[in-house]
């Protein structure tokens, strides 16, 4: 059984395939793909199902204005910890070790500045504002609230692109040679 089992070890490291995570510890793994699969999954099906389900588009901005939080708010804590692990992933190479703190810094800075800036931002002007959608297309404000939805946009796709291009490179950047 022993021989047998070596091996397997052998063949699967000289066949030169990698699994997934071995660079990177597989629960930081598994939290950028969970991170990113859930911002694909909000924009979607979420996004674009509150818009034709509900009645009004502002109760579907509303559904998705409650909703978009956990979303910014796990980009930040998931950048955060990004930033704080990269000195510890002493088995991924140099350019994961890098692309891990640039994508860190990128992920929180995007995800707060959506959050923390954008988001407040649109619900004052929606106060101000009233019901957006009765006002005609060239009213000043409802452009500015264009505006700043597709801030928030940018921003949260920058973030997502971010997560992905990581989990692309802490999945299959070769390993450092010995």
């Amino acid at each position: 059984m022993t021989a047998h089992r070596e091996l397997l070890i052998v063949d699967e490291h000289s066949s030169g395939r990698r699994r997934v995570g071995q660079r990177m510890p597989r629960g930081l793994v598994a939290a950028i793909a969970a991170w990113v699969g859930a911002v694909l999954f909000f924009g979607a099906s979420v996004a674009p199902a509150a818009f034709a389900v509900l009645s009004s588009r502002s109760d579907a901005g509303a559904l998705v204005g409650r909703t978009l939080p956990v979303l910014m708010y796990g980009g930040m804590v998931l950048g955060a910890i990004l930033i704080l692990s990269a000195r510890k992933l002493r088995t991924a190479g140099a350019a994961v070790r890098r692309g891990t703190v640039i994508v860190g810094v990128v992920m929180l800075g995007t995800c707060g500045l959506a959050q923390l800036w954008v988001a407040p931002e649109i619900d004052r002007l929606r106060g101000a504002a009233g019901v957006l959608e009765t006002r005609p297309p060239d009213d000043p404000l409802r452009q500015r609230f264009g505006r700043l939805h597709g801030m928030s946009v940018a921003l949260l796709g920058i973030a997502w692109l971010g997560g992905a291009t990581l989990l692309v490179m802490a999945t299959l950047t070769p390993p450092p040679r010995a």
